[in-house]
């Protein structure tokens, strides 16, 4: 750069000190004006192509940046394609999924997991993040991630970032298209891919001696391989035409649809992946005039939908909140208990099957860095779950889903410390205050106090029954167990903390407790499930667990 200015400033075009100013004066607005031209929110992976090893999950990392200013809802969109080779030929099976996605202001990133492959194969995923902005819809499109599955990944991870590129539609009546031209679209796509599958598999696949025969006679009759993509062709043409009849006169899509309807949303897009003749996947977006997004896909299974999945935002779209499930008085009590605790929702979905429908809502913390959540217990995100009957009118049963809560530790060790304490204080009073001349007497006066551990196992099942009235099932079932452990411990070992693995051993080593040892080891694992969140919650059996353990304690044994 210093070559070409000395070589200007010497020549015929000499630059006046004026015109240098105001060249860099321009220069200087065009650097400020970058940024105004930068994407509002972009995404960057680390790697254009990542290794795993067969049989493990893939998990790849995605930074975002959102410089608007605000947090952005909008629709995750993931379009899977698998590279197949089959008969000589090479063809691809793609499958795409949503997700309802809310980026906070400011930078952060989440994890894009589920890919699992028992073989060696490749998988390219394609990734983009519709959203809404001033009455505009934008699109961000992160480009191709190739997943490969493979038994030797030792070096092959290399970083080669790439970023996203935004853009964005005109007017809502260009953004999109009839289903039946969408439909026609997507099958002149498959097939004039198929074709060039099909031509590139031959001019790439080795052949032999007898095979190169064969070839340099037929490729003097090139209306056999023409014939050969013609008929595939009208295959997956006649595939794609019978699936999307069976889906569009399909009863229980039909029913999820036209509540939909009664919401204002209409059908924008739409995709189907058809395995046979009734045998396949489909997709399918909706949107109403304020540009809201949902999405309806499901499987089809010997020509009748089996199940059909619908994903929204459940802060934005509370009206597709199922009502029987609004007025219910359980849930009502969870969504408060998750708010108090400091959870937001952040997706919701209803699975429709004939038999009857299941209700999910996932929340994550309303605060901090959520992408930080879903990379390290993206699977621990308390969860509230709904069976329902297939019209929606009827709520089965409600559950609370979350990750083990210890919330009830940090108040006992304080009253613990606070005890301890107490006693500390108590002894130095009486050795240096009280005018006691012996020490000895007053230790002994301390250990006259024993430990009453059966006022102190009664008063843990005091708070199980406390907990479990206030939906704090982990806490109730987790104290019960303690309560009957530190009896038990107390009365048959030397007091100390055991597991229920050890109980159980002291238990048949020593020979003395006669009551039901069976019954009481399924007792102490019940327990465990529950706090571990292995097991589900269930009133009678807990109410017989603690009836139970009070009768031991007083010395009943049942």
């Amino acid at each position: 750069m210093k070559t070409d200015l000395s070589a200007e400033s010497s020549g015929n075009c000499r630059i006046s000190g004026s015109k240098k100013s105001i060249i860099l004066f321009l220069l200087l607005i065009s650097l400020l004006a970058v940024p105004v031209l930068a994407d509002e929110i972009t995404f960057q992976s680390g790697q254009k192509d990542y290794y795993f090893s067969t049989g493990s999950e893939a998990e790849i990392p995605i930074a975002y940046e959102n410089s608007l200013g605000n947090a952005v809802s909008g629709q995750m969109v993931y379009r899977t394609t698998e590279k197949v080779q089959s008969g000589g030929f090479s063809y691809s099976s793609s499958n795409s999924q949503s997700t309802p996605l809310t980026l906070p202001a400011g930078d952060g990133k989440f994890t894009l997991n589920g890919l699992v492959s028992e073989s060696q194969k490749t998988i390219d995923v394609d990734i983009s993040f519709q959203y809404s902005d001033d009455s505009t819809s934008k699109t961000v499109t992160l480009g191709t991630i190739t997943v490969h599955f493979t038994d030797d990944t030792s070096g092959k991870n290399q970083k080669n970032p790439q970023t996203s590129t935004e853009s964005q539609s005109s007017s809502s009546g260009q953004q999109s298209s009839s289903s039946a031209q969408q439909m026609a679209n997507q099958m002149q796509q498959q097939q004039q891919s198929l074709i060039n599958q099909m031509m590139n598999s031959q001019a790439q696949q080795p052949v032999s001696s007898q095979q190169a025969l064969q070839n340099s006679q037929q490729s003097y009759n090139p209306e056999s391989l023409k014939r050969q993509m013609e008929e595939k062709t009208e295959e997956i043409g006649r595939e794609m035409e019978a699936l999307s009849e069976a889906i569009s006169g399909d009863e229980l899509l039909s029913s999820a649809e036209e509540k939909l309807s009664e919401e204002g949303y209409e059908l924008s897009a739409e995709s189907v992946n058809p395995e046979s003749m009734d045998e396949g996947s489909f997709r399918r977006e909706y949107k109403n005039q304020a540009g809201d997004l949902v999405t309806l896909s499901g499987n089809v299974n010997d020509g009748e939908v089996s199940s059909v999945e619908e994903i929204f935002n459940p802060e934005e779209q509370e009206s597709l909140i199922p009502e029987s499930l609004l007025n219910n008085e359980t849930y009502q009590n969870y969504l408060v208990t998750l708010q108090n605790d400091g959870f937001a929702p952040v997706s919701a979905s209803v699975n429709y099957t004939k038999d009857g429908a299941l209700f999910e809502q996932i929340f994550n913390p309303s605060y901090g860095d959520p992408g930080a959540q879903n990379e390290d217990e993206s699977d621990n995100s308390p969860k509230i779950t709904a069976d329902l009957s297939a019209d929606l009118e009827v709520v089965h049963e409600v559950r609370l889903i979350r990750a083990d809560d210890y919330s009830w530790l940090f108040p006992f060790m304080l009253v613990l410390l606070i005890a301890v304490l107490a006693v500390i204080g108590w002894f130095v009073y009486k050795k240096y205050c009280s005018g006691t001349a012996e020490g000895g007497s007053v230790m002994a006066d301390v250990v006259k106090v024993p430990f009453d551990y059966r006022k102190y196992a009664l008063g843990l099942l005091d708070e199980a029954e406390s907990a479990f009235a206030e939906g704090d099932y982990v806490s109730a079932y987790g104290k019960a167990g303690q309560a009957l452990r530190i009896y038990l411990s107390h009365s048959y070992y030397d007091g100390s903390e055991v597991t229920n693995e050890e109980l159980m051993d002291i238990i048949g080593h020593t020979g003395s407790y006669s009551g039901d040892k069976l019954y009481l080891g399924n007792l102490l694992e019940a327990c465990s499930a529950v706090e571990f969140a292995k097991g589900s919650a269930d009133k009678e059996q807990f109410d017989d667990f603690v009836r139970y353990i009070r009768n031991i304690i007083a010395e009943k044994k049942v």
